[in-house]
Protein backbone atom coordinates (compact mmCIF):
# COMPACT_ATOMS: atom_id res chain seq x y z
CA UNK A 1 0.00 0.00 0.00
CA UNK A 2 2.77 2.43 0.68
CA UNK A 3 4.63 1.66 -2.26
CA UNK A 4 1.11 2.67 -4.17
CA UNK A 5 0.85 6.22 -2.42
CA UNK A 6 4.23 6.75 -3.68
CA UNK A 7 3.40 5.79 -7.37
CA UNK A 8 0.37 7.57 -6.88
CA UNK A 9 1.85 10.62 -5.79
CA UNK A 10 5.07 10.53 -7.89
CA UNK A 11 2.42 10.23 -10.83
CA UNK A 12 0.88 13.82 -9.47
CA UNK A 13 3.84 15.61 -9.44
CA UNK A 14 4.80 14.34 -12.97
CA UNK A 15 1.60 15.87 -14.37
CA UNK A 16 1.72 18.64 -12.96
CA UNK A 17 5.35 19.41 -13.12
CA UNK A 18 4.43 18.13 -17.45
CA UNK A 19 1.31 20.66 -17.40
CA UNK A 20 3.82 23.56 -15.71
CA UNK A 21 6.75 22.53 -18.39
CA UNK A 22 4.29 23.14 -21.28
CA UNK A 23 3.22 26.14 -20.03
CA UNK A 24 6.89 27.28 -19.69
CA UNK A 25 7.29 26.36 -23.63
CA UNK A 26 4.51 28.11 -24.77
CA UNK A 27 6.36 31.27 -24.96
CA UNK A 28 7.50 29.76 -28.03
CA UNK A 29 4.66 31.07 -29.76
CA UNK A 30 5.69 34.64 -29.02
CA UNK A 31 9.05 34.04 -30.08
CA UNK A 32 8.92 33.08 -33.62
CA UNK A 33 12.64 33.65 -34.40
CA UNK A 34 13.17 30.21 -32.28
CA UNK A 35 10.81 28.21 -33.85
CA UNK A 36 13.36 27.06 -36.88
CA UNK A 37 16.51 27.77 -34.16
CA UNK A 38 15.40 25.99 -31.20
CA UNK A 39 13.39 23.13 -32.92
CA UNK A 40 15.92 21.80 -35.09
CA UNK A 41 15.34 17.83 -33.86
CA UNK A 42 11.59 18.47 -34.97
CA UNK A 43 12.37 20.24 -38.16
CA UNK A 44 12.34 17.25 -40.01
CA UNK A 45 9.52 15.92 -39.16
CA UNK A 46 7.70 18.88 -40.01
CA UNK A 47 9.45 20.79 -42.87
CA UNK A 48 10.12 24.67 -42.08
CA UNK A 49 8.02 26.17 -39.30
CA UNK A 50 6.02 29.36 -40.86
CA UNK A 51 3.01 29.96 -38.34
CA UNK A 52 2.65 28.70 -34.56
CA UNK A 53 0.25 26.09 -35.77
CA UNK A 54 3.08 24.12 -37.29
CA UNK A 55 4.47 23.71 -33.37
CA UNK A 56 3.67 20.19 -32.28
CA UNK A 57 3.96 19.11 -28.72
CA UNK A 58 7.51 18.50 -28.29
CA UNK A 59 8.53 21.63 -29.12
CA UNK A 60 6.51 22.90 -26.35
CA UNK A 61 8.97 20.94 -24.00
CA UNK A 62 12.06 21.80 -26.01
CA UNK A 63 12.10 25.38 -25.57
CA UNK A 64 10.86 24.49 -22.41
CA UNK A 65 14.04 22.59 -21.78
CA UNK A 66 16.41 25.41 -23.29
CA UNK A 67 14.83 28.83 -21.18
CA UNK A 68 13.84 27.13 -17.95
CA UNK A 69 14.59 23.94 -17.29
CA UNK A 70 13.20 23.70 -13.73
CA UNK A 71 10.07 22.08 -14.09
CA UNK A 72 11.36 19.58 -16.69
CA UNK A 73 14.14 18.50 -14.17
CA UNK A 74 11.63 17.65 -11.78
CA UNK A 75 9.87 15.54 -14.16
CA UNK A 76 12.49 14.04 -15.01
CA UNK A 77 13.16 12.92 -11.20
CA UNK A 78 9.96 11.87 -10.61
CA UNK A 79 10.05 9.41 -13.67
CA UNK A 80 13.08 7.93 -12.86
CA UNK A 81 11.63 7.59 -9.52
CA UNK A 82 8.63 5.41 -10.92
CA UNK A 83 11.15 3.67 -13.14
CA UNK A 84 12.50 3.03 -9.90
CA UNK A 85 9.08 1.56 -8.09
CA UNK A 86 8.40 -0.03 -11.41
CA UNK A 87 11.40 -2.38 -11.13
CA UNK A 88 10.96 -2.80 -7.36
CA UNK A 89 7.52 -4.30 -7.68
CA UNK A 90 9.12 -6.14 -10.55
CA UNK A 91 12.27 -7.80 -10.07
CA UNK A 92 12.67 -7.54 -5.98
CA UNK A 93 11.05 -10.93 -5.23
CA UNK A 94 13.47 -12.36 -7.52
CA UNK A 95 16.35 -10.46 -6.44
CA UNK A 96 17.26 -9.03 -9.31
CA UNK A 97 16.64 -5.39 -8.63
CA UNK A 98 20.32 -4.50 -7.95
CA UNK A 99 20.92 -5.53 -11.36
CA UNK A 100 17.98 -2.92 -12.62
CA UNK A 101 19.20 -0.58 -10.46
CA UNK A 102 22.68 -0.83 -12.67
CA UNK A 103 20.95 -1.02 -15.94
CA UNK A 104 19.04 1.92 -15.07
CA UNK A 105 22.31 3.53 -14.17
CA UNK A 106 24.34 2.82 -17.40
CA UNK A 107 21.26 4.52 -19.02
CA UNK A 108 21.38 7.09 -17.33
CA UNK A 109 25.21 7.77 -17.32
CA UNK A 110 24.66 7.45 -21.26
CA UNK A 111 22.37 10.30 -21.04
CA UNK A 112 24.67 12.42 -19.65
CA UNK A 113 27.18 11.98 -21.83
CA UNK A 114 24.71 13.30 -24.28
CA UNK A 115 24.59 16.85 -22.72
CA UNK A 116 28.75 17.03 -22.15
CA UNK A 117 29.68 19.81 -24.68
CA UNK A 118 26.41 21.50 -24.24
CA UNK A 119 27.90 24.92 -23.00
CA UNK A 120 24.11 26.87 -22.28
CA UNK A 121 23.07 26.72 -18.53
CA UNK A 122 20.03 23.61 -19.48
CA UNK A 123 23.05 21.49 -20.95
CA UNK A 124 25.19 21.68 -17.88
CA UNK A 125 21.84 21.07 -15.85
CA UNK A 126 20.37 18.12 -17.46
CA UNK A 127 24.09 17.02 -17.49
CA UNK A 128 24.18 16.96 -13.96
CA UNK A 129 20.69 15.83 -13.47
CA UNK A 130 21.41 12.57 -15.09
CA UNK A 131 24.80 11.62 -14.07
CA UNK A 132 23.94 12.59 -10.18
CA UNK A 133 20.70 10.26 -11.09
CA UNK A 134 22.91 7.89 -12.46
CA UNK A 135 25.48 7.42 -9.55
CA UNK A 136 22.69 7.40 -7.50
CA UNK A 137 21.43 4.35 -8.78
CA UNK A 138 24.49 2.57 -8.88
CA UNK A 139 25.28 3.37 -5.70
CA UNK A 140 21.53 1.98 -4.56
CA UNK A 141 22.16 -1.04 -6.74
CA UNK A 142 25.32 -1.51 -4.68
CA UNK A 143 23.59 -1.32 -1.31
CA UNK A 144 20.84 -3.74 -2.37
CA UNK A 145 23.19 -6.14 -3.28
CA UNK A 146 25.35 -5.96 -0.38
CA UNK A 147 22.30 -5.51 2.12
CA UNK A 148 23.32 -7.27 5.01
CA UNK A 149 26.98 -5.42 5.00
CA UNK A 150 25.44 -2.58 4.85
CA UNK A 151 22.90 -3.45 7.73
CA UNK A 152 25.81 -4.43 10.06
CA UNK A 153 27.24 -0.71 10.04
CA UNK A 154 24.45 0.77 11.14
CA UNK A 155 23.55 -2.11 14.00
CA UNK A 156 24.77 -1.50 17.73
CA UNK A 157 26.56 -4.29 19.21
CA UNK A 158 26.29 -4.94 22.63
CA UNK A 159 30.11 -5.29 24.84
CA UNK A 160 29.36 -6.92 27.85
Amino acid sequence: MIIGLQIGLCLCVFVICAAFAWYEGSGIILHSDAWNTSMTMFNSLNGIITKASDLVVWDFFVYAAKYSPAYLIIMIVAGLYLLTLTGYLLFNKRNRFHLYLWGLSAILLIFSTLFIGVEAIDGRSFFSTFLLSGIACCIGGWIVKNKSAVQSLFVKTNIS
